[in-house]
This record gives structure tokens, sequence and C-alpha cells, in this order.
């Protein structure tokens, strides 16, 4: 029965765990950026740019959630 879920809960922990990862660059960007001063632009971009994508990685892994359990419950 759970077999043909598969590819979908492989999908959500790979979507969380990019989320995780993208969330911990961005933190050591905002480390490096504080390091580094207000010369840090580029980085401070980079940094929002990959808390853009955790958001998106979060979202679209909860949203493959959702659905995994909306068909588990109603079959």
């Amino acid at each position: 029965m759970l077999k043909q879920y598969i590819p979908l809960i492989a999908a959500i922990i790979l979507l969380f765990c990019g989320a995780l990862f993208t969330y911990f660059e961005s933190i050591y960007l905002q480390d490096q950026a504080a390091e580094i001063g207000p010369d840090a632009s580029k980085i401070i971009m980079w940094m929002w740019v990959f808390r853009i994508v955790t958001m998106l990685f979060v979202g679209i892994g909860a949203a493959f959630l959702y659905l995994l359990l909306r068909r588990i419950v109603n079959p």
C-alpha cells in the first residue's frame, strides 16, 4: 500500500533537507557579512537569495506533505 507513496516521501525528505541546507548556508553568509562589515552588500544579497530558496523549499515540501496526508487519509 505505501509502496506507491515512496517517490512522494523521498521528494518531501529531499525538499526539507534542502531547506535545512540553504537555511544554514544563509546563516553562514550572514556571519561572513558581519565579519566583513559595510562592504558586504553582495554577501547580504546572496544571504537573502538563500533564504528565499529556503522558503520555496519549505512551501513546496509542505504542499507535498499535505498531498501525501490527503491521499493516505482519503484513498
